[in-house]
């Protein structure tokens, strides 16, 4: 089963920044899985351009693999951008909806109820903070 994963980092969330941020969810080696909630995981895959953009941004963003047969959620859409340059009203007008399956911010992994939920735990992030969809297999 996939889902998606929002990661919120204080940094650019390079390959080696996500990994660490998602390793204490990842299956281990060792075969100490109480904690895990994947086996694998790339930026974007299925949710791939699933994050909009605010017009004059779009250098800032990042797409990562395209989900099954080279789909996306979105081919105007980015996997990773700084939190201020994306444009959430847009997101939710086209979409419907602001969420993903869970939020991972400061090594916390946080499931909510509804997109007001998330929303509020959106707010909360700095707009420093840089935002990554995550596609997680279990």
């Amino acid at each position: 089963m996939h889902f998606s994963l929002l990661v919120v980092t204080s940094v650019p969330p390079t390959k080696e920044v996500l990994t660490s941020a998602l390793a204490q969810f990842s299956e281990s080696e060792e075969g100490d899985d109480s904690n895990s909630k994947w086996d694998w995981w790339e930026l974007g895959g299925r949710w791939s351009g699933l994050l909009k953009a605010k017009p004059g941004h779009e250098h800032l963003g990042t797409r990562g693999l395209p989900g099954l047969n080279g789909t996306r959620h979105s081919v105007d859409g980015f996997d990773l951008l700084p939190l201020s340059s994306v444009d959430l009203e847009r997101m939710e007008a086209e979409d419907g909806k602001l969420s993903c399956f869970a939020f991972l911010r400061d090594g916390e992994w946080v499931q909510y109820e509804d997109d007001e939920a998330f929303a509020e735990l959106l707010a909360q992030v700095p707009s420093d903070h840089w935002i990554s969809v995550v596609d997680c297999h279990n």
